[in-house]
């Protein structure tokens, strides 16, 4: 891990980063195991608040859609997402390689912005992040992601083929019968007074 002193860069973005993280239904039963809901819901809150970092990144579960192919990358345009082979937007989601404390960025959004993990702050962060993660065996379950601003209204992801549908939250009496959980979690005053919610959609299989 680095020390408090050292810059904190990025690893090259590699397809392996996205194909490599759990499925769904793997993801949601990391989440459960490694007490994810204490973490989520109440350490990493005051992880993100005590270093001032909720207003730019937000707790992510890490999970993958589909299987990415050499050249693609996963990419957020207007709240959907689908594998790009075109090299734009910015990482908008991240684990951290725990060899050696970098970001590894593993989804991008096109109206992203850079971030700036030179700084100081972040780089204490971090450092407390993956601290927390390794306690809890929970370094393969969690990263982090963009904050998405305030009065964003929260979204339900659906898989359809190879890509990610954006659906509010008014739609999902729409959905088929499956499983929904909680993916993103976000720390600011403006969050959690609405309370707004970032799930993932599982359908249940047919028998």
């Amino acid at each position: 891990m680095p020390g408090q002193n050292k810059p904190l860069t990025t690893v090259e973005y590699s397809p392996m980063g996205y194909n490599t993280m759990p499925d769904v239904s793997s993801a949601f039963a990391a989440f459960d195991s490694c007490k994810g809901e204490v973490l989520a819901c109440h350490l990493m809150k005051d992880l993100f608040r005590r270093h001032n970092v909720q207003d730019r990144l937000g707790l992510a579960l890490l999970h993958r859609h589909c299987v990415l192919n050499n050249g693609e990358r996963m990419t957020e345009m207007r709240g959907s997402k689908s594998p790009a082979p075109q090299k734009v937007g910015e990482p908008c989601i991240w684990k951290v390689n725990v060899a050696d404390g970098r970001m590894m960025p593993v989804e991008f959004a096109l109206e992203a912005k850079p971030m700036e993990w030179h700084d100081l702050r972040l780089r204490v962060f971090v450092k407390e992040f993956l601290a927390l993660l390794l306690e809890y065996e929970a370094h393969k379950t969690f990263g982090l992601c963009l904050y998405p601003g305030d009065g964003h209204p929260g979204h339900i992801e659906q898989v359809e083929d190879r890509s990610i549908a954006g659906l509010s939250l008014d739609e999902a009496h729409t959905l088929p019968p499956g499983e929904m959980k909680e993916v993103a979690w976000f720390y600011t005053d403006d969050h959690l007074a609405r309370e707004s919610k970032y799930f993932c959609f599982s359908e249940h299989e047919s028998a």
